[in-house]
């Protein structure tokens, strides 16, 4: 029997039609219980609007920011953070703690596709966030990989298979390709870069995963002044920001008339297909020699609100010589204060080791740890 996808040049699709997309179709073919008509199968495609209903819900990474099926993109200037705020950010959603500003998650797998630094610079650095790492957290070196004479391009079809295949094997939930200009050949190219991105679609479509491209801004002009960020500002912006569901920056100019207290940087929303989230303020702080500390805030305004809300827990706490709590006992309690704010006084209290948290996320329970807890602001 011919193949379906042998006639994709007669019915004019090969220009919009990438491989899996072929091999799709050709599964339709394959499995149908009587072979049909090239036309009957394109116009059984063709469905009442009705028929969405049926498909299955957003699956959240992390709430209105990265969801299963979709890719996103972080980017901004060389000296930015990045790198520590990916890393920061793939070991905690491992393990399942909280992640940017205390945006509580769930255990998930990651591979890391780091193609910029040495396995040396990437191991000081997971040390020095002193945050536990386990086997939920994969990782592979662009310069491994071509030590063992396997490509790992995006920019060519048996790169793309060997990364396809190391998805396949190994199918996490999270994969970052930090940075994305060390896997492709040109990434000014529009043309390279749809080829790349649209695989990069399809792979986190078909395996069922989120996939993050850790890339760079545009070098500024001889004398420009760059404050903010906007799209134009991504490399291969024209491609990229039509079809990434979810961009951020990371700005480090200053901007102190935006903030009261002006930290290293902020995260900040450029494209989203969901929710619109905040900015995300964070600070990358030397700690010693050996030891580095990611700080996350929403606003200075929402700090203030954590710290009352802290101040308020810890107050009902010690007044009643309370052992356990609740977030569901907290909000019934505080109504003055917003249950967002307590969830977030909540995670910081545990991070500071003032509460010890056991249970699901919906039915947390927390206790006390000493007894007797000293107001302490975040």
């Amino acid at each position: 029997m011919v193949k379906f996808t042998d006639n994709f040049e007669k019915l004019g699709l090969d220009d919009c039609l990438d491989k899996y997309k072929k091999d799709y179709f050709q599964q339709l073919v394959d499995n149908a219980e009587t072979q049909k008509t090239k036309d009957e199968l394109l116009w059984d495609l063709v469905q009442p609007i009705s028929s969405i209903q049926t498909a299955k819900s957003i699956e959240w990474i992390v709430p209105n920011m990265f969801a299963k099926g979709y890719a996103s993109v972080i980017f901004g200037e060389a000296g930015s953070c990045k790198t520590w705020i990916v890393l920061d950010f793939a070991i905690k959603i491992t393990t399942g703690m909280p992640v940017f500003d205390g945006i509580e998650t769930t255990p998930h797998k990651v591979i890391l596709f780091e193609g910029d630094t040495t396995n040396v610079l990437i191991k000081e650095r997971i040390n020095k966030l002193k945050l536990k790492v386990n086997d939920n957290f994969l990782y592979i070196n662009r310069y491994d990989s071509e030590m063992a004479g396997l490509e790992l391009d995006l920019s060519s079809e048996k790169g793309r298979n060997h990364i396809e295949n190391i998805i396949f094997r190994r199918q996490p939930d999270v994969i970052i390709f930090d940075t994305l200009i060390s896997y492709v050949t040109n990434e000014k190219d529009p043309v390279e870069m749809k080829i790349v991105i649209d695989f990069l679609r399809t792979l986190a479509n078909k395996h069922n995963c989120h996939i993050l491209i850790c890339h760079h801004a545009r070098k500024r002009e001889s004398g420009e002044r760059r404050n903010k960020f906007d799209q134009s500002d991504l490399i291969g912006s024209s491609v990229i920001n039509r079809l990434a569901s979810f961009i951020i920056a990371t700005e480090t100019a200053d901007f102190e008339n935006d903030l009261e207290d002006c930290p290293k940087g902020r995260l900040s929303l450029k494209k989203t297909w969901f929710k619109s989230i905040k900015p995300i303020i964070y600070k990358v702080r030397d700690i010693d020699t050996d030891t580095v500390q990611i700080d996350y805030e929403t606003t200075v305004e929402e700090k203030r609100g954590v710290n009352r809300a802290v101040e308020a827990i810890t107050n009902y706490v010690k007044s009643g010589n309370i052992k356990n709590i609740t977030r569901k006992e907290l909000v019934s309690k505080f109504s003055d204060i917003p249950e967002t704010t307590i969830k977030k006084a909540l995670t910081g209290m545990v991070q500071l080791g003032l509460f010890e948290a056991t249970g699901s996320t919906k039915d947390r329970i927390y206790k006390a740890i000493p007894p007797e807890i000293e107001p302490n602001k975040l």
